[in-house]
């Protein structure tokens, strides 16, 4: 499989993301696959940012350690990643920023250096300094043997708002560095690292928090009301950016308390509305949570993980809010849990998640995590991927006629078999909605006896029984009779299938589990796996195992082997192979 890696790294400020970004949309307007991860220190400006690609005509699941082409804008990358270069790979960088001898390279026989004066060249041509990075993509670009037209038309594209000046500019430091790389170096026929453009159509380049805001437009979310916090907060940015195009109302509170109670009185409303925050934002919403629990609102909420507790890993990831998230709340009451593993299912289960939030009056809480939700990945057209809109049992014209003569209130919270009450909407005729956060009868009237309690509590919960039956079972990915069953959820699907890849390469046959739907948990199909592995083995990125822990909540069963990470970084296919190899050879 013809695969390269490239990163980009130096300092926070210095535009490394926006030119990562660049370069991936080079591949992906060329029809190639691509994964695109970024780390970064939670700092304005200082600290190390690198941004990490993956090209390939076939499908890449998730970043890998080896670099083939390591592009060096301070002497910190080379010296943070130098040991992460693959065998026969280049090294770009700008010899009077520092100077790199072959003597200092991990692997000095195979290495190829590409000292190019990027800052020079932008003096010498009218640029400004942080042009530096157009110049690194072009050469980047030569030395991968793609045609520069790509770059070109994303540098007009992305400059055109700035005047046919900075265009031409930007594009002339692009094609400097370019043309340098294959006047300068030799080395650079035969650096074996190459890509060409495939005949497939263009691919979109998406990160995980697009994905979820475009799947709730598609949707129907009318009101998106947000308290910014990493790595939620670009899903505000994104619903802004459309809010007068797609009629939505967009809203930036004075805090997350704020922003969860517009969304659940857009939701009493009729209106499908959705927020989005991380584990800190998250826990100042649990009581508003349980409100809209009580008065069986609709609501969606994303919660984008990051490793704490307090401030923790602002700009890093992990998966340790999974039971935090299933308990959230006072007493018991019903609501959906579920965690999609890329853009594809974000997008399409965004979607499932409003539907479910109407048709059962429940929070609905979809979890994602900094990997996933600011990582970026190629994506064909998404209008496969397009749910019908189901807004649940509403009230008809007919069944409130006969309240015309008596005005009496509604009995909303009627009990039902299913659990759910046929919904009114304020300001319908002839009727009131009464939503009350007390413990209250069918019409919402205040009402604090046994038999009541009882009887409103049972309705409620037994969504979750009437729920259960209509989710899916989780998808089962590889042979059925594997030498080793993994089961993870969330964002690790990427590493986990990039592994079995490997792993079927020498002969190791694995099958996966992944957990889209966390609560109601499908204990049956999960039981089911379990048993029929021979061996099994969890992933998941926290310290306790919770998944883990659900599994023996649920079924009585446990796994015969974990693999924890919680530093803050994702999990790597490499990792996963060692782990399994080693599991197996014990």
């Amino acid at each position: 499989m013809n695969t390269i890696t490239w990163m980009v790294g130096g300092a926070a400020g210095a535009g490394i993301n926006a030119s990562g970004e660049m370069f991936s949309r080079c591949f992906t307007r060329g029809g190639l696959n691509v994964l695109a991860y970024l780390e970064y220190p939670s700092l304005i400006r200082g600290g190390h940012n690198s941004y990490h690609i993956r090209v390939s005509p076939e499908p890449v699941y998730s970043q890998v350690r080896g670099i083939d082409l390591l592009v060096c804008l301070n002497k910190e990358t080379f010296e943070l990643h130098k040991n992460e270069l693959s065998s026969g790979a280049g090294v770009l960088f700008d010899p009077e920023n520092f100077s790199l001898e072959p003597k200092n390279l991990p692997q000095p026989e195979t290495t190829h250096l590409f000292p190019v004066p990027f800052l020079k060249i932008v003096k010498e041509h009218g640029g400004i300094d942080i042009m530096r990075n157009t110049v690194a993509l072009g050469a980047s670009l030569a030395l991968f043997k793609y045609p520069f037209e790509h770059l070109e038309g994303l540098i007009v594209k992305q400059f055109e708002k700035k005047g046919e000046k900075v265009v031409s500019l930007n594009v002339k430091m692009a094609k400097i560095g370019y043309d340098y790389v294959l006047e300068h170096f030799d080395s650079a026929k035969a650096f074996p690292f190459s890509m060409a453009p495939t005949q497939n159509k263009p691919k979109m380049l998406l990160s995980g928090n697009q994905s979820l805001s475009y799947g709730a437009m598609k949707a129907g979310c009318k009101l998106f009301c947000a308290y910014p916090m990493t790595p939620a907060s670009s899903i505000l940015s994104v619903f802004a950016k459309h809010e007068r195009d797609l009629n939505i109302v967009v809203k930036q509170p004075e805090d997350e308390l704020a922003a969860v109670l517009y969304c659940i009185g857009a939701g009493y409303a009729g209106v499908r509305a959705m927020t989005s925050t991380s584990g800190g934002g998250f826990a100042l919403m649990v009581e508003s949570l349980s409100l809209a629990g009580m008065i069986e609102v609709p609501l969606v909420v994303v919660e984008s993980q990051r490793p704490g507790p307090a401030t923790g890993f602002p700009t890093w990831t992990g998966q340790a809010d999974l039971k935090f998230v299933i308990h959230a709340g006072h007493d018991e009451f019903p609501k959906l849990v579920l965690a999609p593993g890329d853009v594809s299912e974000a997008y399409l289960y965004i979607q499932h998640a409003f539907n479910f939030a109407e048709k059962y009056h429940i929070p609905v809480i979809v979890l994602s995590d900094k990997y996933l939700s600011e990582s970026h990945f190629s994506a064909d057209d998404f209008e496969k991927l397009a749910v019908k809109i189901d807004r649940g049992p509403m009230v008809s014209e007919k069944e409130i006629e006969k309240f015309k003569e008596t005005m009496e209130d509604f009995p909303r919270y009627q009990v039902t078999e299913s659990g759910v009450s046929p919904r009114i909407l304020p300001g319908m005729p002839h009727t009131r909605y009464v939503a009350n956060s007390y413990e209250h009868d069918a019409t919402g009237e205040l009402d604090e006896s046994a038999e009541n309690r009882i009887a409103m509590h049972q309705k409620r919960l037994r969504k979750m029984e009437t729920l259960a039956k209509e989710l899916p079972n989780p998808p089962i990915y590889g042979p059925e009779d594997a030498d080793l069953s993994i089961i993870a959820w969330g964002s690790t699907k990427g590493a986990v299938l990039e592994a079995m890849r490997s792993l079927e390469a020498e002969g190791i046959r694995v099958n996966f589990m992944h957990v889209i739907y966390l609560s109601p948990f499908p204990k049956k199909a999960v039981s089911d796996f379990l048993k029929k592995a021979k061996e099994s083995l969890l992933i998941e990125g926290n310290y306790r195992g919770q998944l883990g822990e659900l599994i023996r909540e649920h079924t009585l069963l446990d796994v015969d082997e974990k693999f924890l990470k919680y530093d803050g970084r994702p999990f790597y296919p490499e990792e996963i192979c060692e782990k399994v190899k080693n599991f197996i050879g014990e």
